[in-house]
């Protein structure tokens, strides 16, 4: 089962990043100055976090579905800007 990356806008170039197990949170909250940034810090895959190869990709409340680390580690510059765009349109 893959777990949940769900980053928050807290501000200009301020992202909340959390990790959901279904609806318990897992892990410590980060701070990035980048959705890229929260995106490849979590493919890599923190000792305090269950063992995942697949997450499902939130930024507010736009999702991008199913990625893989991999996928997360090389493209996240492309994965955040999916999220922006999802954002900015559905609005």
């Amino acid at each position: 089962m893959a777990l949940t990356l769900h980053i928050r806008c807290e501000g200009h170039h301020r992202y909340l990043a959390r990790v959901f197990d279904g609806k318990r949170m897992v892990g410590t909250p980060t701070t990035h100055g980048r959705i890229e940034d929260a995106i490849v810090a979590y493919a890599d895959q923190r000792g305090e976090l269950p063992k995942s190869e697949t997450f499902d990709l939130w930024l507010d409340g736009w999702c991008v579905g199913v990625v893989t680390t991999a996928q997360m580690q090389t493209h996240a510059t492309e994965l955040a800007e999916r999220l922006k765009m999802l954002s900015a349109v559905l609005r």
